[in-house]
């Protein structure tokens, strides 16, 4: 049985695939250098017989060779189109040399000691940092002058409202001055009148008290040890006629206090102290004398105080009236 030609194509297929680890496989590189021809004596030998066993890297080989004629012809190309720049372009060699004058300056350059290169970076940054501290000092220049300008606008607009203020100022001084200048002769007047009356009223109690004093009351106090709060039966009533200006007291002792001296203090309802007085002395009927005027106890409920006096203050007795005047 003879087979075809197609038949023969997948027979030859089959028998020459590659492995799936490829290990024994020619590389890229291999397969490029046989379709430049740039392999030895030893490798085309080595790799035709690889060819004739693998259908793989024959199928790629068959398909890179085409490319070597198109590089060549490629490489053809560019090689006339610089022949002919080179031609019709006379000053295309004075640039190449110029290209390799400045490429030969910069290599000369890099190729300089590390003395020369260091030197030159030292000089660059302190020229970079100069100028940075110029522009600096022209930025804080700046910012300075502004702040001046702020300040001065500040002190200005200070000074206009303490202008404002002293002016207003006087102005109150004067509108005050010219209110006491007219307010004083009526203050004046008033006052005086005032002060007039009560030197009069003065003047009728010290002529009251001058004259002798008729019928003037005496009352007779027993000790109530009453105190704040306590009840009216505690309260001694003293009723006393309309025309006395003058009263005295008889404060009866229950105890023998043996101070020297005693202090007698007055007090309203509300324990404000009214009066008190030093130099309070107990008689031989052991009792103590105060005359009071009608003007010191007008009308109102009070209380009497006796203390000793010495190191300690001891209250000796309280008393608790109730003052009426008909």
């Amino acid at each position: 049985m003879r087979l075809n030609e197609g038949e023969l194509k997948q027979v030859y297929r089959q028998g020459t695939a590659r492995a799936a680890a490829r290990t024994e496989c020619l590389t890229a590189d291999e397969i490029a250098r046989i379709a430049t021809a740039e392999t030895n004596e030893g490798e085309r030998v080595r790799t035709s017989n690889h060819l004739m066993a693998c259908s793989d890297c024959a199928e790629e080989y068959r398909l890179i060779s085409p490319l070597k004629s198109w590089a060549a012809s490629m490489a053809a190309g560019e090689t006339q189109a610089v022949a002919r720049t080179s031609q019709s372009d006379p000053i295309a060699p004075r640039l190449e040399t110029i290209h390799d004058a400045r490429v030969s300056w910069r290599r000369r350059f890099f190729a300089a000691p590390g003395r020369v290169s260091f030197a030159y970076a030292a000089a660059a940054c302190l020229l970079v940092v100069s100028l940075a501290l110029v522009m600096w000092s022209l930025s804080v220049r700046s910012q300075n002058r502004k702040m001046a300008e702020r300040l001065d606008e500040e002190i200005a607009k200070q000074d206009q409202q303490m202008a404002a203020s002293n002016e207003a100022l006087e102005q109150t001084r004067r509108q005050l001055e010219e209110a006491n200048r007219r307010a004083e002769p009526q203050d004046s007047s008033e006052r005086l009148k005032q002060y007039e009356s009560e030197i009069a009223e003065l003047r009728r109690d010290v002529d009251e008290l001058s004259r002798p004093q008729l019928n003037t009351p005496i009352i007779d106090l027993e000790p109530q040890g009453a105190t704040r709060g306590e009840s009216t039966a505690n309260v001694k009533l003293i009723e006393l006629p309309a025309s006395a200006n003058l009263f005295t007291l008889v404060l009866n002792v229950s105890g023998q206090p043996k101070a020297s001296s005693y202090a007698a203090e007055i007090t309203d309802q509300s324990r404000r102290v009214i009066w008190r007085g030093q130099g309070l002395r107990k008689s031989a009927y052991n009792t103590f004398t105060l005359s009071l005027s009608r003007r010191l106890l007008p009308a109102g409920r009070y209380h009497l105080t006796i203390y000793t006096l010495g190191a300690q203050k001891e209250q000796v007795e309280d008393y608790a009236v109730h003052i009426q005047y008909k």
